[in-house]
Formats: structure tokens, sequence, C-alpha cells
């Protein structure tokens, strides 16, 4: 009777442990990983507890033994079978996969349900305290099945082992610590010796030895956090906390008010409801208290990684520019996680500026500084890859140019590069320096991480998708604006050509009419007049064609530019000879300095100098003087072109540039048409040089032109 008890307490106390330790892995995360161990523990404290059915009855029947053996079978398959899926779970790095799903579930389950027939068991007997069993024709199928599984579990743990490095080569050694010692031990003493010794006395060995596994697993999970269940432990002592320090005593108090003035029905309608507001208000304060004494006890450092990453997305919107955002959430996460450094990139390639996106933070003393700069540094770190790439993975990585990437991450003391998935495309990679602890990356962390930079992905692909937009808007608007400056060029090139051009049109046919008519009367020196007149206007006729032809080659493309070394005394030289003679001797060249060589367009430096030459002659009394000044710089060269004439307002400069502008009222000629300063404006644009005015009335007006020098 002893040995029973003793029995019973080990096999329920084993059953209490691993069914607690399967509600909090199952509570941790609901993924395939955490529910396939959670159902394989709480199967085998079903399976301590259905067989041991029997011993709380002094005189068990034949039928209730053999169900129960009958039971502990099938039990005993189901929890092999779920941990073997766990194990290929924890090989694969998460899930099997649908097509092992599909054929080993119905399997393990058939295999399962045969043990309820008298095919594998005929019958047990408790007689005298002794166990007998009657084997049934499948029994061997029984014993193969669960050394099969068994087998085929710990060949996956000891794969993974093999396979991995760092913390995830420490997970399955304990694993294969745990289990290896108790599936086989388990299958000799539960399944095979009892088939050939009677009566059964090995069996009860498998209670105190299933404490082995169980112990090994929790430590795995405690200690390298196989599946971070650090959460569910934390959250699961405040509430039995919670209960123990305020809800025990709660209760009992309004028991003991209750019992003692039971006879006052008012009484105790009070004390109920005073009870019922006490839970209410003081249950949160509790809870929160508990909370905080749960986080100081278990895993100081651990996080909610939801509430973490809600809190990363917020800082990411927080700022208009993206970029500071994302410096703010790398802030916030590399402190909370303990990190060295933690840093965001977009590579040239997709920001589409010419310069890396690089935004981080890094760790200064017990704070976290952020970052954020632009450069155009072709590392291998920020190559655009679509997979986690793990330092600690570096011995079993085969893709070339990874041993390059593996010796910058250690000198730069990163242990992870994770893609910036965004919905569409990569983004950029997050490197992720090491843990100020100098401990290896956690798997929630990594897991978290991973998330962190979808969530980056996802705002900076946004990003990028609306600045595009906006370029666009701005191309659109710019070639809009373009298309108006067209028409309306267009229309005044009528209004202008239809007045300018019939102006000396005019005087041509009417000339022409009088020779035709009245040639014979006329005299030689009239005749010689009028024909100066007809030249005369055919020159402005072929002036404005030269204009014309000029702003449209300008305009579309058609001058071709080829910057060189140009003397610019030579320039000035050749663009005071196309001055009249009389305009000539007005212009005085001055030139200041050494090295008078600019790298230019002779062509269209040429049109800016001729323009602006005859702008000063025909804004200037013939008298007054015209300066034409060239002073070398280190770097530059300044032209200027000065007239003594009578100046004009400053508001004036921005629009003398814009075609047919015209000051009539300065004009001393009436020669031009508004395109000088235009031509001038586009020849500049075109060679890059900086137009600058200086005017004020009754002082004159002054252009410079700077060049680089050569």
């Amino acid at each position: 009777m002893g040995n029973a008890v003793v029995t019973i307490t080990i096999a329920y106390v084993s059953a209490v442990f691993a069914s607690f330790l399967s509600a909090v892995i199952y509570r941790a995360r609901k993924g395939f990983l955490n529910r396939s161990l959670a159902a394989a523990l709480f199967l085998l404290s079903l399976w301590m507890v259905a067989s041991n059915s029997s011993r709380l009855v002094s005189d068990p029947s034949t039928l209730l033994v053999t169900w129960e053996y009958r039971i502990s079978y099938f039990l005993i398959v189901l929890s092999e079978g779920s941990f073997m899926l766990f194990c290929l779970g924890f090989l694969k790095g998460g899930n099997p996969g649908r097509r092992w799903l599909g054929v080993l579930l119905p399997l393990i389950a058939a295999l399962a349900l045969i043990n309820l027939t008298p095919w594998t068991l005929a019958e047990a007997t408790h007689i005298n305290g002794i166990y007998r069993q009657t084997n049934g024709p499948l029994h061997p199928l029984f014993i193969a099945t669960v050394t099969v599984l068994g087998a085929a579990s710990l060949w996956a743990v000891h794969l993974k082992r093999r396979r991995s490095r760092g913390t995830d080569r420490a997970r399955a050694t304990y694993i294969l610590l745990g289990f290896g010692i108790f599936i086989p031990l388990s299958v000799i003493l539960a399944a095979i010796l009892p088939a050939f010794i009677k009566p059964d006395v090995t069996t009860d060995l498998m209670y105190p030895l299933s404490l082995v596994p169980i112990t090994f697993t929790a430590y795995a999970i405690l200690k390298h956090r196989l599946l971070d269940v650090r959460l569910a432990v934390r959250r699961t002592f405040s509430y039995l906390l919670t209960i123990a320090v305020f809800g025990v005593p709660l209760v009992a108090a309004y028991a003991v008010a209750s019992m003692w003035w039971r006879d006052d029905p008012q009484l105790n309608l009070v004390i109920s409801a005073a009870t019922l507001t006490a839970a209410v208000c003081f249950t949160p304060l509790a809870l929160r208290w508990s909370s905080r004494l749960a986080s100081r006890l278990f895993f100081s450092g651990l996080y909610d990684d939801v509430e973490l990453l809600h809190r990363a997305s917020e800082a990411m919107m927080s700022r208009n520019d993206i970029r500071d955002g994302v410096v703010l959430s790398l802030v916030m996460v590399c402190g909370r996680l303990g990190l060295r450094e933690l840093a965001a990139v977009v590579p040239a390639a997709v920001t589409g500026k010419g310069s890396n996106w690089i935004m981080g933070a890094r760790a200064v003393g017990r704070e976290a500084c952020g970052y954020r700069r632009e450069d155009d540094e072709r590392s291998r770190l920020y190559r655009i890859r679509d997979r986690i790439l793990l330092l600690e993975d570096r011995d079993l990585s085969s893709e070339a140019g990874d041993e390059a990437v593996f010796a910058e991450m250690r000198e730069r003391g990163l242990v992870a590069l994770i893609p910036l998935r965004g919905p569409e495309v990569i983004q950029g990679v997050l490197l992720v320096g090491e843990k100020m602890n100098r401990f290896a990356l956690d798997p929630m962390d990594l897991e978290f991480l991973d998330r962190l930079a979808k969530r980056i992905g996802l705002f900076v692909e946004n990003h990028l998708l609306s600045l595009h937009l906006i370029d666009r808007v701005e191309e659109l608007s710019e070639a809009k604006r373009m298309l108006e400056e067209s028409d309306r060029f267009k229309s005044e090139v009528i209004n202008v050509t239809s007045h300018e051009f019939r102006i000396p049109l005019s005087v041509v046919n009417g000339f022409a009419v009088i020779l035709r008519n009245y040639f014979p009367r006329l005299s030689e020196e009239e005749r010689n007049e009028i024909l100066d007149h007809i030249v005369s206007s055919c020159e402005r006729l072929n002036s404005l064609l030269d204009k014309f032809l000029t702003v449209s080659s300008l305009r579309d493309g058609g001058a071709s530019v080829e910057l060189a070394p140009c003397s610019v005394e030579a320039l000035l030289k050749e663009a005071c000879s196309s001055l009249p003679e009389e305009a000539r001797k007005r212009v005085h060249i001055t030139l200041r300095g050494n090295g008078m060589e600019a790298l230019t367009d002779p062509y269209c430096l040429g049109l800016i100098l001729r323009n602006l030459l005859d702008n000063a002659r025909r804004f200037s009394d013939d008298l007054s003087p015209i300066t034409l000044t060239a002073e070398a710089g280190e770097e530059r060269i300044v032209v200027a072109v000065r007239d003594e004439g009578e100046g004009m307002d400053p508001e004036l400069t921005e629009v003398i540039f814009q075609p047919f502008t015209r000051l009539e009222e300065l004009d001393r000629h009436g020669e031009g048409v508004g395109l000088g300063l235009y031509i001038v404006r586009l020849a500049a644009d075109l060679i890059g040089a900086e137009i600058d005015v200086d005017s004020s009335p009754g002082r004159g007006t002054t252009f410079r032109i700077g060049l680089p020098k050569v």
C-alpha cells in the first residue's frame, strides 16, 4: 500500500508539472511548435493520471484495468506522435509543412486508435497487487510504433543540433539529453519488459523517469528561451499572486462576515456590495502591483513585443520625414533590447537619389543615441538580400560572397542582417549589433526585429512612393508651366512678328513701288536714299530672323554646347567687333588678374556678350562710355558689362529676362523686340553661367557673368 501511495504521488506531481508547463507553452504563442509541444506534454500528463486510475480502487475489475492499459497505450502513441511533429518542426524551423502533416497526422491517429482494440491488448488484470496482461496479435505493432516515433524524434533533434550553432545548438542539446534518456527507457520499461516479465513491475518506474525530459525541457525554455514562454510565465505568476494576496483574503473576509452576520439580510447585502466594490476598485491595482513584482523577479529584461512594436510604429508616424521617425523608433528599440547598435539602411538603388539612407541608433553609456546620414558607400552589408543572415550561422552558409559579408559583420560588431521587406519589394537591410551583455541574440528578439524590419520596410516604401508621386507632380507642373510658356511665347511671337515684320516690309514695299512707278523721274541721290532705306529694312528683318532662330535653337536644344578652355580676352574683342563703328569707340575693355581662360562654350558666351553690349548701346547715351571688364579670381572669372544709362528699378531686374519684355521708355534707339536678354538667360543656363544684375535709377546698369576658371 505504501509503494502505491508513493507511485500515485509521484505520478500526479509529474502530471501537474507537465500540465502547468503545457499551459504556459500554449499561452506563450499560438505557433505550431508551441502547440505541438504543449500537446505532447499534456498527453503525457493524461497518461500519468490514466495509468494510475486502478490504484484508487481497492479491488479494480478486469474491465477497468484492461481499459486503463488500452487508454495508456493510446495516450503514449499520441504523446510521442505530437513530440515527433514538434521535433520535425523544430528541425525545419517552424512548421513541417502541409504535406508532412497531411500524411503523419492520420497515420498517428490510426496507430493510436488501434491500441483501444483487443488486437493490441486482449486483457489486463490486477490480483493481489500484481498486474498481469494478455497481449493481442498487434502488440508488436505498438512496440514498433513507440520505438519508431521515439527514434525519429531523437534523430530530428540530433540533426537540428548538428546543423545549428550558438543558442539553437544549446536548445537541441538539452532536448536531446532529456528525451534521449526518457524515450528509450520508457519503451523498454513500459512496452518491452512487461511483455516478457510477468507480473508487470517495471511500468511504475516511468513516473519518476518522466521528470527527466520535463526538467530538461523547462530548463531549455527558461535558460535558452526555446519557445518564448517568458511572458506567459510572468503573467501567470502575476495572476496567481493577485489571487493569493488579494483574491483569497477578500473571499475569506466576505465568508467570515457573511457567517458572522448571517441572521441580518440587510447587513449581508451591504457586505456583498462592499466586497464587490472592493473587488472592482482594487483588483486592477493589485494586478498592476503583482505585474510589477513579477517583472522584477522573472526576466527583468523582458518586454511586450506587441506593445513595443506599436510604440515603434507610432514613433515612425510622428514625424513628417519618415527617416526621422525611423531614427526615433530605432533609439527606442535599441535601448529596450540592450543592443550596441541598430541601423536601417536603404541603398541608393532603392532611394533613387544617388545616396544611401542610413538611419540608426547607437549605445552611448546607458542610453541610445540616434543618428541619420546619407552617403554613397558601396558596402556589402547594404546589398539587398531576401533572407536573414546570422553571424552564428557563418559555418553553415555556402553561398558565394557570404564569407566576406561575415568578415565585415565581425569587424563592425554586427550579429544579424535582416531584410526590410516592403509590401512589394525589399527596401533595404536592418543591421543588428551585438548585445551589451555579450549574450547571443534571443529568438524572441530576432522574431521581433524581423517584424520591426517589415514595419520599417512598409513605411519606407510608402514614403518613397509619396516622394516619387511628388516628383511626378512637380515634373507635370513644370511640363504644364513650360507648355503654358510655350503657348504664350507662340502667341507673343505671332503678335510681335505681325508688328515688327510689318514695318520693314511696308518700308521695302513702299519704296519698291516708288522705284517702279517713278524711277525715271528720281535723281540719283533720291534713288540711293531709297535704296539705303530698303537695305536698312532688310537688315532689320534679317536681325529679327536671326534672333528668332537663335531663340528657337536655344529653347529646343538645337544648339550644341561643348565646354572647353577659351580665351576671355579674345571673346571680349570679338564681341566688340560686332557693334557698329560708332558704338565700338564707346567700349573700354579692362582685364584684371592672371589666367584669363574660362571653361565655357565660345558660341554661347559670344551670344551673351553681343546681346549685353547691344543692350548697353541701346539703353545709354551715344556719348556715354560702355565698360567691359574681366576679373580673374582663384576659381572663377567675372565678366561685367556696364553702361551709364538711366538705369531701372531693382524690381524690374526680375522680369527683364522674360521673352518680349521691352523697356520702351528707356530704349533710346527703339530697335529692340524684347528677345536680347531672353537669349542671354537661355545661353547662360546652357553653359551654367551665373547672371547678376545691379541697377538703380540714374546710376546705370551692370550685368555680371560668372564663369568657371580653367
